[in-house]
């Protein structure tokens, strides 16, 4: 809830784009409900459905699986879906279901793995990636700097690298 109603401020800090749907609810592979961890003020962006962490529970949120949170207008037009979830790629990538073969050709999925997260038993990446690599997506590996000087020197990012297979970092 906290992050949610940062997103309703920010909104309306820029006048409330029309291109915008908000939905307080956490993606996963059931319907359902969970609770959302709040992280450090000083990392909000690590907020998680996975306790264990030293993280405060927040709330009780409902939980959907994304293939139920977007409407069909949204998917015809869609070209990209980032899961940067803290642990909870598992369950979001499982929610995708038949969403993944309505995706128009060009969609991309961009998926910030954090294995070391994921709870027992864990799955490996390439068994969390099944449903997008069996159905045809390909696994890149994408630079992924939390320096700040990077954006003085954007030039020298690389370019996001093809993976022959779907390493597992352990």
């Amino acid at each position: 809830p906290s992050m949610f109603n940062e997103l309703l401020s920010n909104l309306k800090a820029n006048d409330n784009p029309a291109n915008v749907r908000c939905l307080n609810v956490a993606a996963g592979a059931d319907a359902g409900r969970g609770w959302i961890h709040s992280a450090p003020a000083l990392s909000e962006g690590h907020a998680t459905m996975l306790g264990g962490f030293g993280f405060t529970p927040e709330a009780e949120v409902p939980i959907e699986p994304l293939s139920c949170l977007l409407l069909p207008e949204e998917v015809r037009r869609l070209r990209l879906i980032k899961i940067d979830v803290e642990g909870w790629e598992p369950q979001v990538i499982a929610g995708l279901g038949a969403l993944i073969d309505s995706l128009p050709r060009e969609a991309e999925i961009l998926v910030e793995v954090c294995p070391r997260r994921w709870p027992n038993p864990r799955p490996t990446v390439e068994q969390a990636l099944q449903p997008l690599t069996s159905k045809g997506f390909v696994a890149y590996q994408v630079e992924n700097s939390y320096w700040p000087w990077r954006y003085l020197w954007p030039a020298r990012t690389q370019p996001p690298c093809r993976l022959p297979s779907v390493p597992d970092p352990g």
